[in-house]
């Protein structure tokens, strides 16, 4: 099963991409969660932030070019902490 449950693509002011996607999958014992995810910010041509579960990996985050644990809670808190860090981004804070 997987059915896509948000999607949302925009660009900013300066130009830069926002696109997110999650969708609801079944939980496995390498997705204990139930979603997959990817939340990206992307300007100039390069991945600026991004949140993701893919390649069977558990939920990170990337930040430039390096790559951090994300302790996933549920998808609203998801969203909300991608948009605290996405302003950061945005002024150069991270």
């Amino acid at each position: 099963m997987s059915e896509l449950i948000w999607d949302f693509k925009s660009s900013d002011e300066s130009g830069g991409i926002i696109e997110q996607k999650i969708w609801a999958v079944s939980k496995t014992g390498k997705n204990l969660f139930g979603y997959k995810f990817s939340l990206c910010y992307i300007k100039d041509g390069k991945r600026i932030l991004c949140y993701d579960n893919g390649e069977n990996k558990p939920p990170h985050k990337h930040y430039r070019d390096k790559e951090y644990p994300y302790n996933f809670k549920d998808m609203w808190t998801l969203l909300t902490d991608f948009s605290i860090d996405l302003e950061k981004a945005k002024r150069g804070e991270i």
